[in-house]
């Protein structure tokens, strides 16, 4: 073998899709170190392997990189050559090469680089599965989030495919990951959770985040009652998010999505401890947000306003925050 070490293929959501070199010795040396999780292919790996990764100080400095990459062990006890492959700029799948019975060599570089590119067209056709999704669906919803069009022709099957269709009920939700999980490179594995959890749902990665895409007409509940689910499901794994209104139709998605995003910016910003934060209690706010990036508040105020300030400021009173407050508690006299 061109490799004397035990290396691993593992997806982005962290299942193990091959290992190699696996022998006793190598499976005595992981266990001396306490680290050792039972290696089973088509498997995902243990919480207790989660945390291990997230502690990793050196992981996150490996994550973006385009070439095969030293992580010098200092949580794991032990160095790994690491490799990322990239399709369509997704990263996709790691190979990884454990230094056990020998040390790392100079060649070891060149066939872990040159073993990933061989498996990338696998990877691209899907024959080993990267997650749960049909063929171009995270493609095609990207595509969406980022407000492009996609042909309804190419899009209905994709969504066919996944039990959806391009009509039904959804809504969305905006999930902040935390710079750990970034930097460690572990949101896929949130992913997973949440879908697995959460049927007739897709979770996927846009950007520096996660996106929640729930389909009501599969799920065949009412909105309210999913997300007191969703709510207590993100409060275990510690997530915070922003969930837009229902809305008809996968093609309204991107406009859906930036709700969603604003309502998790107000909300944390608001310093409200819940961590799920609706866009219905913020529109106005939103709509105020957007209105003041165009325009002053003076420039929109209407002049009837501007008179009773400007009768405060004469007169020292405060029958603008009187008014304010009147309308705020539904002219309500008490």
């Amino acid at each position: 073998s061109l490799i004397r070490n035990p290396f691993f293929l593992y997806t982005s959501s962290l299942k193990l899709i091959f290992c190699c070199n696996l022998t006793k010795e190598a499976e005595i040396f992981f266990r001396e170190r306490e680290d050792f999780d039972a290696q089973i292919e088509g498997s995902y790996v243990t919480d207790s392997f989660l945390d291990k990764l997230k502690s990793d100080p050196e992981r996150w400095k490996t994550v973006k990189e385009t070439n095969p990459e030293i992580n010098t062990g200092a949580s794991l006890g032990y160095r790994t050559l690491t490799y990322n492959i990239f399709v369509g700029g997704i990263y996709v799948a790691r190979l990884l090469i454990c230094e056990t019975q020998y040390e790392l060599t100079n060649s070891d570089f060149f066939v872990l680089k040159t073993l990933g590119d061989f498996l990338r067209p696998f990877l691209e056709r899907e024959d080993m599965a990267v997650n749960a999704h049909s063929v171009n669906f995270d493609k095609y919803i990207q595509k969406l989030l980022a407000g492009e069009h996609v042909d309804e022709a190419v899009l209905k099957p994709v969504l066919n495919t996944f039990g959806w269709n391009e009509k039904d009920r959804y809504f969305c939700c905006y999930i902040y990951a935390d710079v750990e999980n970034v930097a460690a490179d572990l949101m896929m594995s949130t992913c997973f959770f949440l879908e697995v959890t959460c049927p007739n749902s897709a979770v996927i990665t846009f950007r520096d985040h996660i996106v929640h895409i729930i389909n009501l007409t599969a799920m065949n509940a009412p909105k309210d009652k999913v997300q007191k689910i969703l709510a207590r499901l993100y409060r275990e794994r510690h997530l915070e998010a922003g969930c837009s209104p229902e809305f008809a139709g996968i093609q309204e998605l991107s406009v859906r999505y930036r709700q969603a995003e604003a309502a998790y910016v107000m909300g944390s910003r608001a310093g409200f401890k819940e961590g799920y934060y609706l866009y219905e209690d913020y529109r106005l706010e939103d709509l105020l947000r957007i209105v003041t990036n165009r325009y002053s508040l003076e420039a929109i105020c209407p002049k009837e306003i501007c008179k009773l300030m400007e009768y405060d400021r004469a007169n020292d009173m405060q029958l603008t925050l009187t008014l304010r407050t009147y309308l705020k508690y539904d002219r309500n006299i008490a």
